[in-house]
């Protein structure tokens, strides 16, 4: 991680944690000034990220549930949400934020449920998202999801912010 200025975490086996090394070499990223995108998936796929929110002691945490159904979105006014008009995801987990993570997009069925969070650790920033399949060029349904609402916007906005030396 030494010459990279953005880590990317999307999905990680459940049945294989990260080692205590493997957390402190993401710790040690971060806090040195990297940018770090945490992103989870639905229901039974968020032990990874915890893990690592917790390990950085970020000011939100992952929600082990399932927000289906292509569920609204409401976007708060941020950099990272600059030039978007909506994030489309076909299912989700929810993010609770703590005092300290800037709120960035919660489902609009209940507000206290979010899908993007932000917080700085150290000289480094996090992005965390409920779902990580809103970047794929196709769901397993054939849907285009990069290309669906501002999903591409949004992603160039966190690797901007999250590495804006890069």
């Amino acid at each position: 991680l030494a010459m990279a200025g953005l880590l990317i975490i999307a999905s990680r086996s459940q049945d294989l944690p990260f080692t205590p090394s493997e957390l402190e070499a993401i710790r040690d990223f971060v806090r040195n000034g990297g940018g770090l995108l945490l992103m989870a998936n639905h229901r039974h796929f968020i032990s990874p990220q915890q893990q690592v929110a917790l390990a950085l002691d970020l000011p939100f945490g992952y929600i082990d549930a399932t927000i289906a159904g292509f569920p609204g979105i409401e976007l708060s006014r941020h950099e990272l949400t600059a030039g978007c008009d909506s994030i489309v995801v076909r299912n989700s987990t929810s993010i609770a934020a703590g005092p300290g993570a800037i709120a960035i997009a919660h489902f609009t069925a209940d507000s206290r449920h979010r899908f993007a969070v932000a917080a700085e650790s150290g000289r480094g920033r996090v992005v965390g998202t409920g779902d990580s399949g809103f970047m794929a060029s196709s769901d397993d349904t054939g849907r285009d999801m990069f290309g669906s609402g501002s999903n591409a916007t949004f992603i160039a906005n966190c690797v901007r912010w999250l590495a804006p030396a890069a």
